[in-house]
């Protein structure tokens, strides 16, 4: 008995931790999704990534083979040859077998550009999870925005037709007139169609989460989670931070290390290029004697150095390509440095709204705290008939603006930390030396 019960105790405990475990629940036909489980689909289902991973893969299998430059070239023939003297016809079948094999500086180059393809494509397919993952984060708390502010919205309109309702009781008894009346109506409608609009908007945004994470459009989905708290961020020492991982700046350097590549291949073409041949071949007379068909086999093997003299050709193809590649160096590395500017600039404009937005944040929940007191007393101060309905309706609004403008910190806090994230193409939140 004893048994049974311990058995019993943890079957239900692996239920529990299997049911509760899941970052997925299923809720009827609705599928409820937090964030990790929503990036875990994403890197599962996205069909941008799929396609990038194949360009990926396409990559690396002529990064394995890319040893076949060194192979010789293998190539057989065949043939009849009819040979026709004044006695007989002679009818013969040919056979032959070419190996050959041109070796060069530019072999082991085309293999070094081979390794810079694969290299960034890399950073390529790297920068498309990043940006996919930095989208998705944003797009998933911006539907958390906008839920909280339905709920407001929601709250906003009940208010507003308690409000509305008991208007049309004090017009009927004379205590109001009738613009009072209006007024209270057209602030009940107009809040019930911004409603309405930020139902569908709320609609659309999980469409497009949907097309993200390749989830059928019919499907039902609920997203659960916070917008994150506004943390202390070491602002001095983000300005400092390693600017070299940013992608632009990874794909602009292997850029350049290509194009260098290009005009070394340039260069080692007009080396001396060594050609190794050999040949084998036999015929079989069809005419003569078939116990003596097989003529003698022949074999030949060849060893040859070659030079290009296009170089000593003014403006030949060579020489444009080489004079081409110099530009694109240079072009590559102005690029690097416009680029990096543009990095330091972005930092610094990320920086400043960072801390612009932290430093208003406290202002923003104190003003919250105000606006509230306020619409209590404007709302006592209504039914003891010393404030209009109107006074109620603008307090009321002023209210919920706060109140929004602290969920809009939030995220325009955590929408600037991804943004900063993808620009420097790394992971702040785990960084001791940025966070307090």
């Amino acid at each position: 008995m004893i048994q049974r019960k311990i058995f019993l105790l943890i079957f239900t405990l692996f239920v529990t931790l299997s049911v509760f475990g899941n970052n997925i629940d299923q809720t009827d036909d609705t599928l409820v999704i937090d964030l990790q489980k929503c990036l875990s689909l994403t890197k599962k289902n996205n069909l941008d990534l799929k396609i990038e991973d194949i360009k990926l893969n396409n990559k690396k299998t002529s990064l394995y083979t890319s040893w076949n430059d060194f192979l010789p070239k293998i190539n057989g023939s065949t043939g009849i040859d009819n040979s026709i003297k004044p006695d007989k016809l002679t009818t013969s079948l040919k056979l032959n077998l070419n190996m050959s094999l041109s070796l060069n500086v530019s072999n082991f180059l085309n293999v070094n550009q081979t390794i810079l393809d694969y290299k960034s494509s890399k950073i390529t397919y790297n920068y498309a999870v990043k940006k996919v993952e930095i989208e998705l984060t944003k797009s998933f708390y911006n539907i958390l925005l906008s839920e909280e502010y339905i709920k407001i919205k929601n709250y906003s309109l009940k208010n507003s037709k308690n409000w509305y309702e008991l208007a049309k009781k004090r017009y009927n008894n004379g205590e109001i007139s009738e613009i009072d009346l209006l007024k209270s109506q057209y602030q009940y409608q107009n809040l019930a169609v911004e409603y309405e609009n930020e139902l569908k908007n709320h609609k659309i945004s999980l469409l497009l989460l949907k097309q993200i994470l390749n989830i059928d459009e019919e499907k039902e989905i609920s997203i659960k989670g916070q917008i994150p708290e506004i943390k202390d961020f070491k602002f001095d020492e983000l300005s400092k931070v390693d600017l070299t991982k940013n992608i632009d700046n990874q794909k602009l350097t292997f850029e350049l290390e290509s194009s260098k590549n290009q005009r070394n291949i340039k260069i080692a073409n007009l080396t001396p290029s060594l050609s190794l041949g050999y040949s084998v071949g036999n015929s079989y007379t069809l005419t003569s004697n078939p116990n003596n068909n097989w003529d003698t086999l022949s074999s030949n093997f060849s060893v040859s150095i070659s030079f290009s003299l296009d170089n000593l050709i003014p403006f030949s193809n060579t020489q444009m390509e080489l004079l081409n590649t110099n530009s694109a160096i240079t072009q590559n590395l102005i690029e690097i440095e416009k680029n990096k500017h543009k990095i330091k600039s972005d930092l610094l404009k990320i920086i400043f709204e960072l801390k612009n937005t932290k430093d208003n944040f406290n202002n923003v929940v104190f003003n919250a705290e105000i606006a509230k007191k306020a619409y209590k007393l404007t709302e006592n101060e209504y039914n003891n008939g010393e404030k209009s309905i109107n006074d109620v309706i603008d307090g009321e609004e002023i209210l919920n603006e706060a109140n929004f403008k602290i969920l809009s910190a939030k995220y325009d806090f955590i929408k600037n930390i991804l943004d900063l994230e993808l620009l420097l193409n790394t992971d702040l939140s785990g960084d001791k030396n940025l966070v307090n």
